[in-house]
């Protein structure tokens, strides 16, 4: 490995450290701090996410290495990190309704319980398999648009959803269904985007495909701004996007197979 390749892979690194770190947060902070911190590891993890590919781009250095690392990195940073802070957050909303559940059945709520916890894996379970479609359809990098909403943009909505629901409930309180549910209903949505063929704006598109995909995020931006950042309107985001993206992009037929 020279120098040239070993930039952007410390980069992409720097991205799998992050996410690391951010599960490291998760586990051994107790009060809701945890949420906060993981996602600014997450977002430093967005930035790092973004340099070394255009690093690569600018030394020219595009590996195969790069880009399977790239993939790992990503699958922690915004796959595992953000489901690890949905299912932290809906277990903490789930604490007494567990509690009755183990008094009322003992061992025998594990049959109930587990597959609970096994469903809310999916958004980090479909960011994995995302991303290994990606790698083996070498076509996909000729592509204007995203097929399938990108994993980093599923982690930060998801971690940015979290962030918000323990924004605006006070901690002294109950946990919130409404607000507290929202991280896993996004989750479940971002799932579904994820691993479906659908089309997402990207930067590599046009400079109106550009335009929008900034109005999308600016837009769900100032809505959370002005309704004093409700974890809904990021759902709200990602329908917006979907939308949007659909308007403006024609996707490419693919011959049958």
């Amino acid at each position: 490995m020279n120098w040239r390749t070993a930039i952007p892979n410390a980069l992409t690194l720097g991205n799998l450290a992050c996410g690391v770190l951010a599960i490291l947060a998760l586990s051994f902070i107790d009060s809701r701090e945890k949420y906060f911190t993981a996602g600014v590891f997450v977002s430093v993890a967005a930035v790092f996410d973004v340099l070394d590919g255009a690093v690569a781009r600018m030394l020219r250095t595009n590996s195969a290495l790069g880009a399977q690392l790239d993939s790992l990195a990503d699958v922690v940073s915004f796959g595992a990190v953000p489901t690890v802070m949905m299912i932290t957050l809906f277990h903490g909303m789930l604490d007494w309704t567990l509690l009755a559940v183990f008094i009322e059945f003992g061992w025998r709520a594990y049959i109930f319980i587990l597959p609970v916890y096994i469903l809310l894996t999916a958004p980090a379970l479909a960011a994995a398999y995302r991303l290994a479609r990606f790698n083996i359809q070498q076509q996909s990098s000729a592509l204007h648009y995203f097929e399938g909403l990108p994993t980093p943009a599923s982690g930060l909505l998801v971690a940015g959803c979290c962030i918000m629901a323990v924004s605006v409930f006070p901690e002294k309180q109950l946990y919130n269904p409404e607000v507290h549910g929202m991280p896993v209903l996004l989750g479940f949505f971002c799932t579904l985007a994820m691993v479906s063929r659908w089309p997402f704006l990207s930067f590599k598109g046009s400079t109106r495909e550009r335009l929008a995909l900034v109005a999308v995020f600016a837009t769900g931006a100032l809505v959370a701004w002005l309704t004093d950042w409700q974890p809904w309107v990021v759902l709200a985001t990602l329908a917006l996007y979907a939308v949007v993206s659909r308007v403006l992009i024609t996707p490419v037929r693919r011959a049958a197979q």
